[in-house]
């Protein structure tokens, strides 16, 4: 029985280029940064690594914890001062990087209209972010955290896409069966096939479609938000094959 759908953010949510805002937010940390005598290659070094980090989390340590872990190790006399300065970046300066962001049209509406079909709705973007930078990114989509019941971040969660793990972990979180789920996404590998592994019901959104494995999509479900609200209908009245 269907009872949350689950909506990656970047390309489903809004459209974004994701190597244009690497790009943008490495410059801006950087930037922040260097009034602290970090060098900025070294910094995004440090920050890319230590996202990697995360997305090979084995599940014992918080994704929170393994950054920090592994960013300790690189810059062991700054990290405990940085913690804070990299909170002011995000509450203060993250939202300058809005400009990498658009909104594609129907997204905000669908969401809203799946909450008022009675089902619930998750935010189940990569947790390699802080609470505050995903509730800034989601602003950027013309949507809140009210929207939604559960939001990933890397304060809570124990994996990452394209771990199985990472949306088992959310329908653990939920207290529901994977099956009970539906994950709507653009990135055919880590919202689609990722999902489906763990068990979810999966829609593909292409319009801003991520295939880096070139893989064959033609026989996934996919479509438009307005597609993706009848395909919900069908399952709720049953009608769903």
């Amino acid at each position: 029985m269907l009872e949350y759908v689950l909506f990656d953010l970047d390309g489903t949510l809004h459209n974004l280029d994701p190597l244009a805002f690497v790009k943008a937010y490495l410059g801006a940390v950087g930037g922040h940064m260097y009034k602290y005598g970090h060098d900025p290659k070294k910094l995004s070094a440090a920050i890319l690594k230590g996202t990697d980090a995360m997305v090979a989390n084995d599940g014992k340590r918080t994704n929170f914890e393994v950054f920090w872990d592994y960013y300790n190790s690189c810059f062991p006399d700054k990290a405990d001062e940085d913690k804070a300065r990299f909170d002011y970046f995000y509450d203060n300066l993250f939202d300058g990087l809005r400009s990498t962001s658009a909104e594609i049209v129907g997204a905000a509406q669908a969401v809203r209209k799946i909450n008022g079909m009675g089902l619930k709705t998750v935010l189940a973007t990569n947790p390699v972010f802080p609470m505050t930078a995903q509730l800034k990114r989601l602003n950027w989509a013309g949507l809140s955290k009210d929207d939604f019941c559960l939001i990933t971040a890397f304060e809570q969660f124990h994996y990452c896409k394209p771990n199985p793990l990472y949306y088992t972990e959310i329908a653990d979180i939920l207290g529901t069966k994977p099956e009970n789920c539906l994950m709507v996404g653009n990135d055919f590998r880590e919202d689609i096939v990722t999902a489906k592994k763990a068990g979810m019901d999966v829609f593909l959104l292409p319009e801003c479609l991520l295939n880096p494995d070139n893989a064959d999509i033609s026989s996934s479900r996919q479509g438009t938000f307005s597609d993706l609200i009848l395909y919900i209908q069908n399952v709720l009245s049953g009608a769903a094959k």
